[in-house]
């Protein structure tokens, strides 16, 4: 095993939901219804610290903008917005534009403030303060620019979106035609794996839900992940990364101490991180390469020195890096010949989403007699179908040894939602009742075969939820 040494990578500065609050649950009705080579001490029970080879990987400058520059992923390349890309109040006479991919940098005058103020008049309301454009689609047979600002002085509202047409920049009201969010999960929020389906990453949202059960048994907290090309899961922390394993994760240091800023997957079972001690390759074999970025390719061009603000950015299936230099913001690439090339499963149809629900075919619970072998706590009820039972799963927070004992499980009848939980004995059954009582809920004991019902607990049919719960970290996973 190689010690830790320490590597100078490029600095990384990070740059800068809420929920509402849902009704109380009533009891359950009656059953009818390394930038340092400091030694870390290494947790109990750790995988070895990840060596950090002593080579970075080389990237190449692609393009170089003026400072203040906003650099936006499109479908195929990434969009250069001068001056921060605002409108408004304060903002630049003239904002340029251009278009950045493997064929280089060309200029387009997209800048759309000129069409919003013909529609909206020169409108106060709007122009009077600073406002960001975001430009979205693809280049040039489907961009989109998004204005942020609100239609009246309320503040409610928002600007119509515009859409680049034949004739130049038209408004569009077809909200459901939008293209999709470049790359939802680059910031590898645990959520954000689950949901999200207009992405052009939905694709990891199937085999995400495979890693339910393991993100439940996760031996650190769960904010950051990465789904790997090869169906394994890693999991981002503060000073390295954990691998999910059913044993609970085998943790790993890295040389940074700042929970990543994001995190991308590459179709070779590896992942690139941008933390605030630079941006890192990590292979499948544990190895850990910094990244250095020439001007030029070569090994005469020097590499940039004092780069700041690094951050990962997506060119159709590549992964870049965008940062700051000189007074100047750069992009840069691996060369053509050996791209970084990220993970993306093909986006399913909503055809194929509604074909692999199984149909329903969980029975109603019954009294529970000394002949039960699938004894069911029901815990909860609620008059929404779509009602999340957070409170009812915080009862059962901390206790660790329950973790494999406990199937949590929520199924509707009409329109009002049911919430049990599934043990494997009475003992367990009793104890289950016990913590419930605790938090003033009524549990009722029942037999129910909850889990003999649902083929795949990460994809149950549709009127079926199963809970994904980390009970050791007090922490649900899934439904969030």
């Amino acid at each position: 095993m190689r010690p830790i040494v320490a590597v100078t990578a490029l600095a990384l500065v990070v740059q800068g939901c809420s929920s509402k609050d849902q009704p109380s649950e009533a009891s359950a009705d009656p059953v009818g219804r390394a930038s340092s080579s400091a030694a870390v001490p290494a947790p109990s029970g750790s995988a070895p610290a990840a060596s950090a080879g002593p080579k970075g990987i080389e990237l190449v400058v692609q393009a170089s903008f003026s400072e203040g520059t906003r650099v936006m992923p499109l479908e195929r390349a990434l969009l250069a917005c001068s001056d921060r890309c605002m409108t408004g109040s304060g903002a630049a006479a003239k904002v340029e534009t251009s278009i950045v991919d493997r064929n280089g940098v060309k200029k387009h005058a997209l800048f759309p403030e000129a069409k919003w103020r013909s529609l909206y008049q020169n409108s106060q309301t709007i122009f009077s303060e600073a406002r960001a454009v975001t430009f979205s689609g693809s280049h040039p047979e489907n961009l989109w620019a998004v204005l942020d600002a609100p239609y009246d002085r309320g503040g409610y509202g928002s600007v119509v979106p515009l859409r680049a047409g034949a004739s130049g920049w038209e408004e569009n009201r077809d909200y459901g035609k939008q293209p999709d969010t470049i790359g939802c999960r680059l910031r590898g929020r645990t959520l954000g794996f689950f949901t999200g389906m207009n992405c052009d990453d939905a694709g990891l949202v199937a085999p995400a839900r495979k890693l339910l059960p393991l993100l439940a048994r996760a031996k650190t907290k769960v904010d950051t992940m990465a789904v790997l090309s090869d169906g394994s899961g890693v999991v981002l922390l503060e000073d390295g990364y954990a691998r999910l394993t059913p044993a609970g994760g085998e943790k790993r240091r890295g040389p940074w101490k700042k929970q990543p800023d994001s995190v991308v997957a590459l179709d070779d079972a590896s992942f690139v991180v941008a933390t605030e001690a630079g941006v890192f390759r990590v292979a499948s074999d544990e190895g850990i390469s910094p990244i250095v970025v020439r001007e030029a390719a070569g090994a005469e061009a020097q590499p940039l020195e004092g780069a700041s603000e690094l951050r990962l950015e997506l060119v159709g299936k590549e992964v870049w890096v965008v940062l700051t230099h000189d007074k100047k913001v750069k992009v840069a690439a691996r060369p053509e010949s050996t791209p970084w090339t990220r993970y993306l499963p093909p986006k399913p149809t909503q055809e194929e989403i509604d074909a692999k629900k199984p149909p329903h075919s969980l029975p109603s619970p019954v009294k529970h007699t000394d002949a039960c072998t699938t004894p069911f706590v029901m815990l909860a009820s609620n008059s929404s179908a779509y009602y999340t039972f957070r409170d009812s799963v915080a009862a059962f927070y901390g206790q660790a040894d329950l973790q494999d004992a406990l199937t949590f499980v929520q199924f509707t009848r009409g329109e009002t939602s049911f919430f049990g939980v599934q043990t494997k004995t009475v003992e367990q059954a009793n104890r289950a009742m016990e913590l419930a009582k605790k938090v003033k809920l009524s549990p009722q004991l029942t037999c129910l075969d909850a889990i003999g019902n649902i083929p795949d607990p990460t994809n149950p049919p549709g009127d079926l939820r199963v809970y994904f719960v980390n009970l050791e970290q007090s922490t649900l996973i899934w439904p969030m």
